[in-house]
């Protein structure tokens, strides 16, 4: 619809840092929603395959409490891969706890990340 002084209005519908362009491309901080679930992705398969390393054992209330921050560069660490999108910090809240759960309830992992993100490939296990 053009305007009253022949501009065309932008086709971007913005709301707080979530942004929507005419293409219908999602963004959110100039970050695509694709780039972020790709690293949401990588977090949550960094965190469910590095949880496999520490011992099985009954959960304890300080558990809960733990908040674990791990910096994932895109050229990748000696603890993290390389990947393609921008540097990122993911955070996880409570994994043994969650652990748990998962085996209490029978969820297996790759099952947990497959159920996680159905559209796509998990190329992380």
């Amino acid at each position: 619809m053009p305007s009253l002084f022949g501009i065309e209005p932008t086709r971007e519908k913005k709301i707080g840092h979530r942004r929507v362009d005419a293409h219908g491309e999602t963004t959110y901080k100039k970050t695509t929603s694709s780039a972020l679930k790709g690293a949401i992705q990588l977090g949550i398969g960094y965190t469910v395959g590095n949880l496999s390393s520490k011992p099985e054992r009954d959960v304890l209330m300080q558990d809960f409490y733990v908040v674990e921050s791990i910096f994932f560069p895109s050229e990748g660490s000696n603890l993290t891969p390389a990947h393609h999108f921008l540097d990122f910090r993911f955070k996880t809240y409570a994994p043994v706890a969650f652990r748990y759960f998962r085996e209490l309830f029978g969820i297996r992992p790759d099952d947990y990340l497959v159920r996680s993100f159905p559209s796509t490939v998990i190329h992380i296990l």
